[in-house]
Protein backbone atom coordinates (compact mmCIF):
# COMPACT_ATOMS: atom_id res chain seq x y z
CA UNK A 1 0.00 0.00 0.00
CA UNK A 2 2.81 2.42 0.69
CA UNK A 3 6.23 3.30 -0.61
CA UNK A 4 9.20 5.26 0.68
CA UNK A 5 11.75 7.12 -1.38
CA UNK A 6 14.58 4.94 -0.04
CA UNK A 7 12.90 2.01 -1.84
CA UNK A 8 11.73 0.39 1.40
CA UNK A 9 8.06 -0.54 1.23
CA UNK A 10 5.58 -0.18 4.06
CA UNK A 11 2.41 -2.23 3.91
CA UNK A 12 -0.60 -0.83 5.74
CA UNK A 13 -3.96 -2.54 6.26
CA UNK A 14 -6.24 -2.34 3.25
CA UNK A 15 -9.34 -0.17 3.29
CA UNK A 16 -12.33 -2.39 2.53
CA UNK A 17 -14.49 -0.96 -0.25
CA UNK A 18 -17.71 -2.19 -1.83
CA UNK A 19 -17.90 -2.99 -5.52
CA UNK A 20 -17.96 0.01 -7.88
CA UNK A 21 -16.18 2.22 -5.34
CA UNK A 22 -12.74 3.81 -5.42
CA UNK A 23 -10.49 5.80 -3.09
CA UNK A 24 -10.56 9.30 -4.53
CA UNK A 25 -8.33 11.15 -2.09
CA UNK A 26 -6.32 10.44 1.03
CA UNK A 27 -5.12 13.13 3.41
CA UNK A 28 -2.86 12.69 6.41
CA UNK A 29 -3.46 14.69 9.57
CA UNK A 30 -0.80 17.31 10.43
CA UNK A 31 0.66 15.05 13.12
CA UNK A 32 0.83 12.04 10.78
CA UNK A 33 -1.28 9.78 12.99
CA UNK A 34 -4.48 9.70 10.96
CA UNK A 35 -5.26 9.11 7.30
CA UNK A 36 -8.69 10.20 6.05
CA UNK A 37 -9.80 8.35 2.93
CA UNK A 38 -12.55 9.72 0.71
CA UNK A 39 -14.27 6.78 -0.97
CA UNK A 40 -16.64 7.51 -3.83
CA UNK A 41 -19.20 5.04 -5.13
CA UNK A 42 -21.85 5.07 -7.83
CA UNK A 43 -24.49 5.66 -5.17
CA UNK A 44 -22.59 8.28 -3.18
CA UNK A 45 -19.50 8.66 -1.04
CA UNK A 46 -18.28 8.01 2.46
CA UNK A 47 -15.22 8.48 4.68
CA UNK A 48 -13.01 6.10 6.60
CA UNK A 49 -10.17 7.13 8.89
CA UNK A 50 -7.13 4.94 9.38
CA UNK A 51 -5.14 5.15 12.62
CA UNK A 52 -1.61 4.93 11.26
CA UNK A 53 -0.18 3.88 14.63
CA UNK A 54 -2.49 0.88 15.10
CA UNK A 55 -3.72 0.15 11.58
CA UNK A 56 -7.34 0.30 12.76
CA UNK A 57 -10.08 1.78 10.61
CA UNK A 58 -12.10 4.02 12.90
CA UNK A 59 -15.70 5.19 13.01
CA UNK A 60 -16.11 8.93 12.70
CA UNK A 61 -18.92 8.96 15.24
CA UNK A 62 -21.58 10.23 12.84
CA UNK A 63 -23.83 8.34 10.44
CA UNK A 64 -22.16 9.20 7.17
CA UNK A 65 -22.77 5.79 5.51
CA UNK A 66 -22.78 6.58 1.79
CA UNK A 67 -23.22 10.34 1.70
CA UNK A 68 -20.20 11.68 3.57
CA UNK A 69 -17.62 14.08 2.17
CA UNK A 70 -14.24 14.76 3.73
CA UNK A 71 -13.50 18.49 3.84
CA UNK A 72 -10.17 18.94 5.62
CA UNK A 73 -8.03 18.36 8.66
CA UNK A 74 -7.83 21.39 10.91
CA UNK A 75 -4.80 22.65 12.72
CA UNK A 76 -5.52 20.98 16.07
CA UNK A 77 -4.11 17.90 14.27
CA UNK A 78 -6.60 15.32 15.58
CA UNK A 79 -9.75 17.02 14.26
CA UNK A 80 -11.31 16.96 10.82
CA UNK A 81 -14.31 18.51 9.10
CA UNK A 82 -16.83 16.45 7.19
CA UNK A 83 -19.95 17.34 5.20
CA UNK A 84 -22.98 15.06 5.41
CA UNK A 85 -25.32 15.27 2.44
CA UNK A 86 -28.93 14.67 3.46
CA UNK A 87 -32.07 14.30 1.41
CA UNK A 88 -33.39 17.72 2.43
CA UNK A 89 -30.41 19.38 4.09
CA UNK A 90 -26.65 19.23 4.53
CA UNK A 91 -24.69 19.36 7.78
CA UNK A 92 -21.04 20.07 8.63
CA UNK A 93 -19.40 18.34 11.58
CA UNK A 94 -16.10 18.71 13.39
CA UNK A 95 -14.87 15.32 14.61
CA UNK A 96 -12.11 14.75 17.16
CA UNK A 97 -10.55 11.39 16.34
CA UNK A 98 -8.96 10.99 19.78
CA UNK A 99 -12.00 11.73 21.92
CA UNK A 100 -14.70 10.86 19.34
CA UNK A 101 -16.41 14.15 20.25
CA UNK A 102 -18.61 15.32 17.39
CA UNK A 103 -19.70 18.95 17.03
CA UNK A 104 -22.11 20.29 14.43
CA UNK A 105 -21.16 23.67 12.98
CA UNK A 106 -23.76 26.42 12.86
CA UNK A 107 -24.08 26.93 9.11
CA UNK A 108 -27.08 26.98 6.73
CA UNK A 109 -28.64 23.70 5.63
CA UNK A 110 -27.91 24.41 1.96
CA UNK A 111 -24.15 24.51 2.56
CA UNK A 112 -22.08 22.48 0.08
CA UNK A 113 -18.49 23.46 0.95
CA UNK A 114 -16.64 24.86 3.96
CA UNK A 115 -13.12 25.60 5.11
CA UNK A 116 -11.72 26.73 8.46
CA UNK A 117 -8.88 29.22 8.78
CA UNK A 118 -5.54 27.89 10.06
CA UNK A 119 -5.97 30.00 13.20
CA UNK A 120 -9.41 28.39 13.76
CA UNK A 121 -10.98 31.83 14.13
CA UNK A 122 -12.97 32.02 10.88
CA UNK A 123 -14.84 29.87 8.40
CA UNK A 124 -15.77 30.33 4.76
CA UNK A 125 -18.73 28.39 3.42
CA UNK A 126 -20.71 28.29 0.18
CA UNK A 127 -24.44 27.72 -0.25
CA UNK A 128 -26.74 27.00 -3.19
CA UNK A 129 -30.45 26.55 -3.83
CA UNK A 130 -29.71 23.89 -6.46
CA UNK A 131 -28.44 23.40 -10.00
CA UNK A 132 -28.90 26.55 -12.06
CA UNK A 133 -29.31 28.88 -9.08
CA UNK A 134 -25.64 29.78 -8.67
CA UNK A 135 -24.08 30.21 -5.24
CA UNK A 136 -23.28 32.54 -2.39
CA UNK A 137 -20.10 32.38 -0.32
CA UNK A 138 -19.93 33.66 3.24
CA UNK A 139 -17.21 34.60 5.73
CA UNK A 140 -18.06 34.15 9.41
CA UNK A 141 -16.61 33.63 12.84
CA UNK A 142 -15.91 29.99 13.61
CA UNK A 143 -19.16 29.78 15.63
CA UNK A 144 -21.17 31.05 12.65
CA UNK A 145 -21.73 34.56 13.99
CA UNK A 146 -21.12 37.80 12.07
CA UNK A 147 -21.58 36.08 8.71
CA UNK A 148 -21.24 38.33 5.69
CA UNK A 149 -21.46 37.49 2.02
CA UNK A 150 -18.16 37.81 0.15
CA UNK A 151 -19.11 36.26 -3.22
CA UNK A 152 -22.46 36.40 -5.01
CA UNK A 153 -22.30 34.18 -8.10
CA UNK A 154 -25.73 33.78 -9.77
CA UNK A 155 -24.24 31.72 -12.63
CA UNK A 156 -21.29 30.02 -10.93
CA UNK A 157 -20.33 27.76 -8.06
CA UNK A 158 -17.41 28.55 -5.75
CA UNK A 159 -15.59 25.44 -4.55
CA UNK A 160 -12.48 24.57 -2.54
CA UNK A 161 -11.74 27.93 -0.89
CA UNK A 162 -8.36 27.58 0.78
CA UNK A 163 -6.59 30.09 3.01
CA UNK A 164 -2.82 30.29 2.77
CA UNK A 165 -1.20 28.87 5.92
CA UNK A 166 -0.29 32.42 7.02
CA UNK A 167 -3.87 33.57 6.22
CA UNK A 168 -2.72 36.46 4.04
CA UNK A 169 -4.46 35.18 0.90
CA UNK A 170 -7.34 33.02 -0.25
CA UNK A 171 -7.44 30.73 -3.28
CA UNK A 172 -10.62 29.24 -4.71
CA UNK A 173 -12.18 27.72 -7.84
CA UNK A 174 -15.10 29.20 -9.75
CA UNK A 175 -17.00 27.08 -12.27
CA UNK A 176 -20.12 27.39 -14.38
CA UNK A 177 -23.22 26.16 -12.55
CA UNK A 178 -24.48 23.36 -14.79
CA UNK A 179 -25.25 19.65 -14.85
CA UNK A 180 -22.06 18.87 -16.82
CA UNK A 181 -20.00 16.66 -14.48
CA UNK A 182 -16.45 17.48 -15.61
CA UNK A 183 -15.78 21.07 -16.53
CA UNK A 184 -12.99 23.61 -16.78
CA UNK A 185 -13.08 26.32 -14.15
CA UNK A 186 -11.10 29.34 -13.06
CA UNK A 187 -8.51 29.56 -10.29
CA UNK A 188 -8.78 32.84 -8.38
CA UNK A 189 -6.63 34.49 -5.73
CA UNK A 190 -8.05 37.02 -3.27
CA UNK A 191 -7.09 38.80 -0.09
CA UNK A 192 -7.73 36.92 3.17
CA UNK A 193 -11.26 38.35 3.42
CA UNK A 194 -12.24 37.55 -0.17
CA UNK A 195 -11.66 41.04 -1.52
CA UNK A 196 -9.65 41.92 -4.65
CA UNK A 197 -10.18 38.61 -6.45
CA UNK A 198 -8.03 37.98 -9.52
CA UNK A 199 -8.32 35.17 -12.07
CA UNK A 200 -4.96 33.39 -12.29
CA UNK A 201 -5.53 30.46 -14.62
CA UNK A 202 -7.95 27.89 -15.92
CA UNK A 203 -8.17 24.80 -13.74
CA UNK A 204 -9.81 21.39 -13.77
CA UNK A 205 -12.99 21.77 -11.76
CA UNK A 206 -14.89 18.51 -12.07
CA UNK A 207 -12.74 15.73 -10.62
CA UNK A 208 -12.42 16.89 -7.01
CA UNK A 209 -8.88 18.28 -7.34
CA UNK A 210 -8.31 21.32 -5.12
CA UNK A 211 -5.69 24.09 -5.11
CA UNK A 212 -3.14 23.38 -2.40
CA UNK A 213 -0.77 25.81 -0.67
CA UNK A 214 2.85 25.13 0.16
CA UNK A 215 3.56 25.27 3.92
CA UNK A 216 5.36 28.63 3.55
CA UNK A 217 2.37 30.19 1.70
CA UNK A 218 4.51 31.11 -1.31
CA UNK A 219 3.38 28.50 -3.84
CA UNK A 220 0.01 27.22 -4.99
CA UNK A 221 -0.21 23.86 -6.80
CA UNK A 222 -3.19 22.81 -8.90
CA UNK A 223 -4.37 20.51 -11.69
CA UNK A 224 -4.94 22.18 -15.05
CA UNK A 225 -7.01 20.55 -17.76
CA UNK A 226 -5.14 20.40 -21.07
CA UNK A 227 -8.07 19.31 -23.27
CA UNK A 228 -10.80 21.86 -22.45
CA UNK A 229 -12.42 21.54 -25.88
CA UNK A 230 -12.84 17.76 -25.73
CA UNK A 231 -16.58 17.29 -25.20
CA UNK A 232 -16.14 13.61 -24.33
CA UNK A 233 -13.91 14.65 -21.42
CA UNK A 234 -16.85 16.69 -20.09
CA UNK A 235 -18.81 13.52 -19.39
CA UNK A 236 -16.21 10.76 -18.94
CA UNK A 237 -13.81 11.12 -16.02
CA UNK A 238 -10.94 9.11 -17.51
CA UNK A 239 -10.79 11.24 -20.68
CA UNK A 240 -9.16 14.10 -18.78
CA UNK A 241 -5.72 15.19 -19.99
CA UNK A 242 -4.01 17.24 -17.30
CA UNK A 243 -0.81 18.46 -15.69
CA UNK A 244 0.22 19.85 -12.31
CA UNK A 245 1.05 23.55 -12.34
CA UNK A 246 2.62 25.64 -9.59
CA UNK A 247 2.01 29.36 -9.07
CA UNK A 248 4.68 31.47 -7.38
CA UNK A 249 2.39 33.87 -5.54
CA UNK A 250 5.10 36.48 -4.97
CA UNK A 251 5.93 37.01 -8.64
CA UNK A 252 2.68 35.63 -10.18
CA UNK A 253 4.59 33.13 -12.36
CA UNK A 254 3.00 29.78 -13.28
CA UNK A 255 5.06 26.70 -14.15
CA UNK A 256 4.01 23.35 -15.61
CA UNK A 257 5.82 21.00 -13.22
CA UNK A 258 4.78 17.66 -14.72
CA UNK A 259 5.02 18.53 -18.42
CA UNK A 260 3.36 15.38 -19.74
CA UNK A 261 1.21 14.99 -22.85
CA UNK A 262 -1.77 12.66 -23.26
CA UNK A 263 -1.72 11.75 -19.56
CA UNK A 264 -4.06 12.22 -16.63
CA UNK A 265 -2.15 13.85 -13.78
CA UNK A 266 -3.96 13.85 -10.44
CA UNK A 267 -4.09 15.84 -7.20
CA UNK A 268 -0.68 17.17 -6.08
CA UNK A 269 0.29 16.85 -2.42
CA UNK A 270 3.02 18.95 -0.75
CA UNK A 271 5.71 17.40 1.40
CA UNK A 272 5.71 18.76 4.97
CA UNK A 273 8.86 20.81 4.25
CA UNK A 274 7.35 22.30 1.08
CA UNK A 275 10.18 21.19 -1.18
CA UNK A 276 8.47 18.39 -3.09
CA UNK A 277 5.15 17.58 -4.70
CA UNK A 278 3.78 14.07 -5.14
CA UNK A 279 1.05 13.12 -7.60
CA UNK A 280 -0.33 10.15 -9.46
CA UNK A 281 -0.12 9.84 -13.25
CA UNK A 282 -2.11 7.64 -15.63
CA UNK A 283 -1.45 6.90 -19.30
CA UNK A 284 1.19 7.13 -22.05
CA UNK A 285 3.57 4.74 -20.29
CA UNK A 286 3.93 7.13 -17.34
CA UNK A 287 1.44 5.46 -14.98
CA UNK A 288 2.61 5.52 -11.39
CA UNK A 289 3.56 7.85 -8.57
CA UNK A 290 5.79 10.84 -9.35
CA UNK A 291 7.74 13.38 -7.31
CA UNK A 292 8.69 16.91 -8.35
CA UNK A 293 11.49 18.65 -6.44
CA UNK A 294 11.08 22.45 -6.45
CA UNK A 295 14.66 23.46 -5.55
CA UNK A 296 16.15 21.40 -8.41
CA UNK A 297 13.19 21.23 -10.84
CA UNK A 298 13.79 17.47 -10.90
CA UNK A 299 10.89 15.20 -11.84
CA UNK A 300 11.19 11.48 -11.13
CA UNK A 301 8.98 8.44 -10.97
CA UNK A 302 8.84 7.00 -7.46
CA UNK A 303 6.56 4.02 -8.03
CA UNK A 304 5.78 2.31 -11.35
CA UNK A 305 2.41 0.67 -10.86
CA UNK A 306 -0.97 0.49 -12.55
CA UNK A 307 -2.69 0.06 -9.17
CA UNK A 308 -2.37 3.25 -7.18
CA UNK A 309 -4.65 5.31 -5.01
CA UNK A 310 -4.19 8.90 -3.93
CA UNK A 311 -0.69 9.70 -2.60
CA UNK A 312 -0.21 11.41 0.73
CA UNK A 313 2.79 12.58 2.73
CA UNK A 314 3.47 11.68 6.32
CA UNK A 315 5.24 13.99 8.77
CA UNK A 316 8.61 12.56 7.75
CA UNK A 317 9.32 14.51 4.50
CA UNK A 318 11.06 11.48 2.99
CA UNK A 319 8.02 9.26 3.42
CA UNK A 320 5.05 9.03 1.12
CA UNK A 321 2.10 6.68 1.23
CA UNK A 322 -0.44 5.47 -1.29
CA UNK A 323 -3.92 5.50 0.17
CA UNK A 324 -5.27 2.58 -1.80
Amino acid sequence: MGAEFDNNRKILPSIAMPEFCEALTGQASPNGRWIAIQINCEAGGYIQVLDFTSGEVLNLGVNNSREGQFLEWITSEDELLILIHGLLSNEVYKVNMLTQVVERLDVPENVYDLTMSPSRQRIIYSTTQGIGFGSETWLANVDGTNARRIFDEPEHLVIFPRWAPDETALAYIRLQDSSTPFVTGELLLADHDGSNSTVLSTIDAGHGYYPTWSPDSRFLAFVKRENPNDELANIEADKLISNVYVLDVQVKMIKNTSGFSETLVEQPIWSPDGKQLAFGVKGSGKTGLWQFDLPTNNLQQVVNSDILGAPLWLTNPKSIEDSK
